[in-house]
């Protein structure tokens, strides 16, 4: 009984903001009162890479800060990466993990997505959370501080025991059949 009421018990989150200033509005928050994720927003530029991986230097990098408080766009060139402070720390309790994820409008939109597909934050990871975008279409794409750029979800995490074996015993129709094996 006492797992049962842990499974459905929600579990406490400590949010650090690390910008206080009202302007924004709240950093983290869901867009309604039914969404899974919590749209998380553009504070700060952490960095910049070009199409070809080069670095952008970080004394451009400060430039485009200081640009970006002020209200001025940062355009993402195509194929570029750009790592996006957030403005929080969260500290998750011991079991749960977050995935940062792509809001579904800015892909279908601008072409940006989350560079890693979804990233996941470690319940021991306890820095400020950054989100990792590139610009997949073929334009340049504005970001604006304050924007909403992905969505954080929270997880259970499953801890596991993992046991090396030469072959798996157990058999399926599927087998090892993948990609397409199962009709179109």
């Amino acid at each position: 009984m006492n797992n049962l009421l842990n499974w459905f018990s929600r579990p406490k989150i400590e949010i650090e903001l690390l910008y206080k200033g009202k302007d924004l509005g709240p950093l983290l928050y869901k867009g309604t009162q039914r969404a899974s994720g919590y749209d998380i927003k553009a504070l700060s530029i952490k960095k910049v890479l070009k199409s070809n991986g080069a670095l952008v230097g970080i004394d451009k990098v400060d430039t485009f800060n200081e640009y970006f408080k002020e209200g001025t766009p940062f355009m993402v060139n195509p194929q570029n990466r750009i790592l996006i402070g957030t403005g929080i720390k969260i500290n998750l309790p011991k079991g749960y993990e977050a995935e940062i994820r792509s809001r579904s409008s800015l892909p279908l939109n601008s072409g940006l997505i989350v560079a890693n597909g979804v990233g996941t934050m470690d319940n021991d990871y306890l820095g400020e959370y950054m989100v990792s975008l590139i610009n997949t279409s073929s334009t340049p794409v504005k970001i604006v501080r304050g924007q909403r750029i992905a969505q954080v979800l929270f997880k259970k995490s499953l801890k596991i025991e993992i046991n090396y074996v030469s072959g798996t015993t157990r058999k399926t129709k599927r087998g090892t059949g993948g990609f397409g094996s199962t009709g179109v």
